[in-house]
């Protein structure tokens, strides 16, 4: 039995009988102290689970908002490292293609002008050249119906008329035969070379099918290399420039900038510099560019 529960059926008896000696006074007393004691034993041990069990909830409760925080802040930080990992690459990109530049400039990554004059891009070393008029002295040549000039001036100013009336094709094959007759007209052959060249790109300009276009930029590049092969060429500004942009049509931007910065560094005069600094920016720009 509850020994609280002894001591008050003790007390409840010595008080109906009203008799109670001095000793059990006593002994009433010590046990009533010793109940107090006990009660507040009890009560200090309940305050103080109570107060432990509060600060384990506190400390639970805590460090789960310490694990949210951070688990938020790990969010975060995955976000900006993507962020940052975008930057990185970018950064990494454009010091590439510094690097590039500099290997290009001490001659270290791409060939030289003469080099891919020697040896174009074999997709452009591979053009198909359009047939040659037949050259047969017993029978007066033709060209887009009309009777070709024997003489070497008329014959050139036949074939430049039919390029100012955009008669491209008609006037590469008119400035191709000219070069096969008249190959020793020495005041005539650089221009003749420059305005076949000139016919077709501008025929791969004016044309509409892919093909054909890609075939008409790969035979003027080949066209405008015979203007650079010409000693002491007045067009070779112009052929670079041309070659250039004919590169960059057919997608070999890095042949293409080899040719702007050869066109820049060896003819300072040139009225086509800007155009050719304005074409490198562009190139530079979009190589540095991230994909």
């Amino acid at each position: 039995m509850d020994r609280s529960l002894v001591l008050l059926l003790g007390l409840g008896l010595a008080t109906s009988s009203c008799v109670t000696t001095r000793a059990e006074g006593e002994q009433l007393r010590t046990d009533v102290d010793a109940l107090k004691t006990e009660t507040a034993q009890l009560q200090a041990l309940v305050s103080d689970l109570k107060a432990r069990e509060s600060g384990r909830v506190t400390k639970l409760d805590t460090r789960v908002q310490e694990l949210e925080s951070t688990l938020g802040t790990l969010r975060q930080a995955d976000a900006d490292s993507g962020v940052q990992l975008e930057k990185i690459v970018a950064e990494v990109q454009l010091l590439r293609g510094e690097v590039d530049e500099a290997k290009h400039e001490i001659g270290e990554q791409k060939a030289s002008v003469e080099s891919i004059l020697a040896r174009p891009p074999v997709a452009v070393s591979s053009a198909a050249t359009a047939p040659k008029i037949e050259d047969d002295p017993k029978r007066v040549a033709q060209i887009d119906g009309q009777e070709v000039p024997s003489a070497a001036k008329e014959h050139y100013d036949f074939a430049k008329k039919l390029f100012d009336d955009k008669k491209f094709g008609a006037a590469a094959d008119a400035f191709e035969l000219f070069l096969v007759r008249h190959a020793k007209e020495e005041d005539l052959v650089d221009n003749a070379a420059f305005w076949k060249a000139e016919s077709y790109y501008q025929l791969a300009g004016a044309g509409s099918d892919k093909a054909a276009k890609e075939k008409a930029y790969k035979q003027a590049i080949l066209s405008y290399q015979r203007v650079l092969e010409t000693p002491k060429s007045e067009k070779s500004d112009g052929a670079l420039f041309k070659i250039g942009l004919s590169f960059e049509q057919l997608g070999f931007q890095d042949e293409a900038r080899v040719f702007y910065e050869e066109l820049i560094s060896k003819h300072e005069k040139s009225p086509l510099i800007p155009d050719a600094k304005k074409r490198l920016k562009s190139l530079n720009a979009a190589k540095k560019k991230p994909k």
